[in-house]
Order: C-alpha cells, then sequence, then structure tokens
C-alpha cells in the first residue's frame, strides 16, 4: 500500500494561551509612580514580590514577567529613598533647649516692682464761659454808622451780639425759603435784614409794629446791616 510521507515541518501548538498577571501590571505603575511620590515605592515593591510569586507558581502561564520584575525594583528604590527621607527628616529636627539647661542670662528677670498708683483725681471743672452783654442799638443807628463808614461799624458790631430796637418794615423769605425780618432804616430802599427769626415768630409779626431782637452782627451786604442768629 501507497502511504503519506511523515510530516516532519509541523511544530507543536500549546493548548492554552500565557495569561498577564494584572499584580504585575499594578507593581510596575506604582513603581513608576513612586518616581515621583516616594510614598508608593512600598507598594510597588510589595505587589512585585507578589507578582513574582504568583508567576513562580505556574512557569510558563504568565507573559507579564518582566512588569513584576520592573515594579519590584523601581519599588525597592523607591522604598529606600523614602526611608532615607524620613532618617534625614528626623535629625534635621532641633531639640527644644530644656529650661533647665538655658543660661542665666536666658532666665526672665523679675519684673521691678510697680509704685502705686495715684489716687485718680476728678476731673477740675471747666470754667463756664463768659456771657457776652449784648450791644444795644437801634436799627436807624446801625445803618447810619454803616453809611458812614463801615469799617468804623464793622469794629464796633460786626461779630457781636446786638440787642437792635426797630420797627418791621417787612416780612419775606429769600430763594432757599429763610426767614428774614426787615427793620426800617433813614433810606426807604434798604433795611436792617435779620435772618433766622424762628418762623412761629416771625408769623405774629405786622408791618409797622415795634420789635427788639438779639442777634449777631454779620456787618453790611448791598448796603443793608446784615443779623444773623437772631431771636
Amino acid at each position: 500500500m501507497q502511504g503519506y510521507p511523515p510530516n516532519y515541518g509541523q511544530v507543536a501548538v500549546p493548548l492554552t494561551q500565557p495569561k498577564v498577571s494584572a499584580l504585575a501590571k499594578w507593581a510596575m505603575w506604582t513603581g513608576v509612580a513612586s518616581l515621583l511620590c516616594w510614598c508608593t515605592g512600598p507598594l510597588a515593591l510589595g505587589l512585585g514580590l507578589l507578582a513574582r510569586a504568583e508567576i513562580a507558581k505556574a512557569p510558563g502561564q504568565f507573559s507579564n514577567e518582566g512588569q513584576a520584575k520592573t515594579g519590584t525594583i523601581i519599588g525597592a528604590v523607591g522604598t529606600v529613598l523614602l526611608v532615607l527621607a524620613g532618617v534625614v527628616g528626623a535629625f534635621s529636627k532641633t531639640p527644644p533647649v530644656s529650661t533647665a539647661a538655658r543660661a542665666p542670662s536666658e532666665t526672665p528677670a523679675a519684673e521691678p516692682k510697680r509704685a502705686p498708683a495715684d489716687p485718680v483725681r476728678p476731673p477740675e471743672p471747666k470754667p463756664e464761659p463768659a456771657v457776652e452783654t449784648p450791644v444795644s442799638v437801634t436799627a436807624m443807628e446801625l445803618f447810619s454808622a454803616y453809611d458812614a463808614n463801615e469799617v468804623a461799624a464793622d469794629a464796633a458790631y460786626k461779630g457781636k451780639t446786638l440787642k437792635v430796637t426797630g420797627k418791621v418794615a417787612g416780612i419775606d423769605k429769600d430763594f432757599t425759603d429763610t426767614v428774614i425780618v426787615k427793620l426800617q432804616t433813614s433810606n426807604q430802599f434798604m433795611d436792617v435784614m435779620a435772618y433766622d427769626v424762628a418762623p412761629e415768630v416771625a408769623g405774629s409779626l405786622r408791618k409797622g409794629q415795634a420789635l427788639t431782637l438779639t442777634c449777631r452782627g454779620e456787618g453790611r451786604v448791598m448796603g443793608s446791616p446784615v443779623l444773623r442768629r437772631c431771636k
């Protein structure tokens, strides 16, 4: 019988494909991370050792033994660096100086005794301001004084308390709604202008009525003597 020649070129195909160890993969990635942060070094070292033990139990079944070795080596380096950093940090701290070892010059000096504080004195009463005596003048006299010599009139009346007597020539208001009581003078076109009279007082006045006001002299404006703070 004619048979088929034996096929010597065929290679045996393994029944199972090699697996990938998850521990080896994580060991490599945590090892790489330890290059940036040494704190993952011990984790990479531990995962690498577990992955290598897993691969050793099943020879030929895992394809990433190199990842396990890489994670183990880098993790070991990171662990060593982490330990060295901790040792250097511990020795670099300066121990606290003991109280007993202080030099005599460092001992806090006793505070000097303070003299007893003086008894609190009551505040001295402030002297009462002198009461200014008003200068009595009529509206006619005030106008005549300013008409004759404004400089002399200012020296006699400006800035002083005046007691002015006269007749009411009018009761008006200016553009700011301020009450103005006008007192007659020898000039029918000009009056003594009294400001700040209380509205209730001004409202009860009539033209030609005799009136006495206590005011502050403010000089002359537009030819008319001016009085402020009248009451």
